[in-house]
């Protein structure tokens, strides 16, 4: 049924080129040939008499009048739906095609896929007589996946033409207690102090909302290029059980999703966290995860690490093993992909699943990086103020690594305005210094010999300081090995070729690099036989 449901909306984009315009006109037709009584009296009837029959019906379901290009051949999309009946199944097929393999038309933020749809649905565990509030419906596909029909829904959206296409759906799959309204949740809610018994929310990614009459809430100030929060935080005031949340994975783990954290462990709100794997929403360049928050006082939350449950299909990833993910939440026992955790041991620098699900092993034999620092900071750009005392300063940028041995020589001579944080920002001997940007990690340490002088990291230079200069020496050599090279560039992979103070204190070293530094002083006699044969062939080539 799927290829002939695309067939139609192929056919109708040529007299439509809105293609939300073409999608709600073959879900008129579906809803109208779901009646196969009504269908067949349409088929009989004149051809001047069809729009007609179509619009009565509509309007039966509270819908408006059917109103579609003149030149649109009714009669054969009719026969084409008598043909072969069209189930929900079918619908739900047909909508992920148009919305989300189609990322062409644009319509991939509307929906979620099929997986994440069943799984979400799991979790939320609907009940018979329950309600549930979903912001944000978009299209009202969160439906597709719920088993049950004695509930309440309540959907809203800021999108007119969203929430028509949801109106349809809900009649097709016969949805009686089904409230939708269009509203901006963060002026004015369709429902008021509405409180149901769970919650859905998958945020807008591009969505821009307007918060300036959403104020006095606990985790303000919100930033607008993380709607994830104050979405959050309107729809945790709409539920009393249990709400399910798809976030960026990006706030279990940096600094803009602290405050959140902070919040869902002192709330005690946390009841358990899935992250995905990469790359399964279309278009998305980010990776998500998915939050259940309940509200009764969680004592300990389950992690879940779906990261490798997923196979390749066309330019995307789709999740598997839904049963398994879900199976594993209601056993709450730790296994290979899942771990159960106490909130006094909740981390609040790290939420990621893949951060507490670790093999017994690992565990034992790596430990954090940051237990080996003094402290981890990134270079910032320092002005020079006019009309100000200037003290002598030096840059160091990627430029000034030296290659296999210290890095000694800064010769960017920038004066500075006299400030107390270029005394906190300058570089001491034995720090090792790493690119906070790039495909592949740059490593240097600093030698001995700046002494005094105040050379200041630029901002794409982050600082670690290391407890001692066995561990500076070690840490070096390790992070320039096959192995510490490799382990240090994946974590580049996985935040958009980015470090930061973060990544670095939880990048697991191997209990045993402290070997690495009896390998320093080869790799500096070596590195010292590199630059002067680089001298000599310069010489020759007269440079």
């Amino acid at each position: 049924m799927l290829k002939e449901l695309l067939q139609i909306f192929q056919y109708l984009q040529r007299f439509h080129q809105n293609s939300l315009e073409a999608l709600k006109i073959i879900l008129e037709f579906l809803l109208v040939a779901k009646n196969r009584d009504c269908l067949k009296a349409l088929l009989e009837a004149d051809k001047e008499r069809i729009d007609e029959g179509i619009s009565a019906i509509l309007e039966g379901y509270g819908l408006e009048a059917f109103c579609a290009n003149s030149k649109i051949n009714r009669r054969k999309i009719l026969r084409t739906l008598w043909s072969c009946e069209t189930s929900s199944k079918d619908l739900e097929n047909f909508i992920q095609a148009i919305v989300l393999h189609k990322t062409i038309l644009g319509l991939y933020e509307y929906a979620m896929p099929i997986e994440v749809n069943q799984l979400a649905c799991k979790f939320l565990d609907l009940k018979s007589g329950e309600s549930l509030y979903n912001p944000c419906c978009g299209l009202g596909s969160l439906l597709f996946g719920i088993g049950e029909r004695n509930f309440s829904y309540y959907g809203e959206d800021i999108h007119p033409q969203l929430l028509y296409l949801a109106r349809i759906l809900v009649a097709f799959m016969e949805f009686r207690e089904c409230h939708l309204a269009v509203a901006d949740i963060f002026k004015d809610s369709a429902f008021g102090d509405l409180e149901t018994h769970k919650a859905f929310c998958y945020f807008p990614a591009q969505s821009n909302p307007n918060l300036w009459d959403f104020r006095e809430n606990e985790l303000e100030p919100f930033v607008k290029s993380i709607p994830e929060i104050p979405f959050l935080a309107y729809t945790l005031r709409h539920f009393k059980q249990r709400g399910v949340f798809i976030v960026r994975s990006l706030l279990l783990h940096k600094s803009c999703g602290m405050r959140l954290r902070k919040f869902l462990k002192q709330k005690r709100l946390l009841e358990a966290v899935v992250e995905f794997p990469k790359n399964i929403f279309p278009n998305q360049a980010e990776e998500f995860s998915l939050l259940v928050l309940s509200k009764q006082e969680n004592k300990k939350t389950f992690f879940i690490n779906a990261q490798n449950l997923y196979l390749k299909e066309g330019k995307y990833n789709k999740l598997i093993d839904i049963e398994r993910i879900y199976d594993e939440f209601l056993s709450k026992q730790d296994t290979d992909i899942s771990k159960l955790v106490a909130y006094e041991n909740l981390d609040e620098l790290n939420f990621k699943p893949s951060y507490y699900v670790q093999k017994k092993d690992m565990l034992q034999d790596f430990i954090p990086l940051g237990e080996f620092l003094e402290c981890v900071y990134r270079g910032q750009r320092i002005e020079a103020k006019k009309d100000e005392i200037l003290i002598d300063c030096y840059n160091v940028g990627i430029k000034d690594f030296a290659e296999y041995g210290f890095s000694e020589e800064f010769l960017e001579f920038s004066p500075k305005s006299s400030q107390k944080r270029i005394e906190k920002l300058k570089i001491q001997s034995y720090d090792i210094l790493l690119s906070m940007r790039g495909v592949s990690p740059k490593v240097a340490i600093v030698g001995g010999r700046i002494g005094e002088k105040r050379v200041l990291p630029n901002a794409g230079v982050l600082v670690l300081r290391p407890k001692s200069q066995e561990i500076a020496k070690a840490l070096y050599v390790y992070f320039l090995s096959k192995e510490g090279f490799l382990a240090l560039s994946k974590v580049y992979q996985k935040n958009q070729e980015r470090i930061g103070e973060e990544q670095i204190a939880n990048f697991l070293l191997p209990r045993n690099f402290l070997e690495y530094q009896k390998r320093f002083n080869g790799l500096l006699k070596e590195g010292d036989g590199i630059r002067s044969h680089q001298k000599v062939i310069k010489t020759m080539l007269g440079f």
